[in-house]
């Protein structure tokens, strides 16, 4: 499995534990780096064209059709993490792969970043065709997910009470983020690095620092 270098190293992590060597490959302006991707012997990849993180990039049209081209070649598996899409301020939402080609891609969401990250809620919708060994996974593991928690969250997501806190939440976090990068303008050493990365989406961004800078 190729994973985004820099990446969560816990994306490692979960690809060692289901005993799948990773991968990293590199991330740039664009995003993943489709043309590295496709040097590396994986058939699978997993990515965050939305938002990546820590860079903040947001995966260009164009390696957004290079990596349905790879993974169509490869009779390969995409692995979208669409992890805090929600939240989207300076430009339209951004289209996920998993709607250009539904048999390439697994798409990933939750509610760690809309809600909490102690509820432990997420969604997954696979490829027709690995829909039914997931189910049967799923079905064997130790432990599922909370039925009242699931039941919860359909009742707010199906009564518009999700749509809601969205839109509400959404101005809340553009609020911050603006303070946050007022504040961060009134350093010279950042100020002088340019505008953060990833500031558009999301609820982290990214600040370069010059290479002499040491922290404290």
């Amino acid at each position: 499995m190729a994973v985004e270098d820099p990446g969560w190293p816990r994306m490692h992590q979960v690809a060692a534990a289901a005993g799948l060597p990773s991968e990293p490959v590199a991330v740039d302006a664009e995003g993943l780096d489709v043309e590295a991707l496709d040097r590396t012997d994986a058939r699978a990849v997993l990515c965050a064209p939305a938002h990546q993180f820590p860079t903040g990039a947001v995966l260009s049209p164009a390696r957004r059709r290079a990596v349905l081209a790879w993974a169509a070649q490869r009779s390969a598996v995409i692995v979208e993490d669409d992890y805090d899409a929600e939240f989207r301020y300076d430009r339209r939402p951004v289209g996920a792969p998993a709607s250009l080609d539904r048999n390439l891609v697994v798409y990933l969401g939750s509610v760690s970043k809309t809600l909490h990250p102690g509820l432990r809620r997420g969604w997954m919708v696979p490829p027709p065709a690995l829909r039914p060994p997931l189910l049967g996974a799923l079905d064997t593991a130790a432990a599922g997910p909370s039925t009242l928690d699931q039941l919860t969250f359909a009742r707010l997501a199906g009564t518009g009470g999700y749509d809601k806190h969205l839109r509400r939440v959404r101005k809340t976090y553009r609020a911050r983020r603006d303070a946050l990068v007022t504040a961060l303008g009134s350093h010279a050493v950042i100020r002088d690095c340019g505008p953060g990365r990833g500031i558009a989406a999301g609820l982290h961004l990214l600040v370069p620092l010059p290479p002499d800078s040491t922290t404290t």
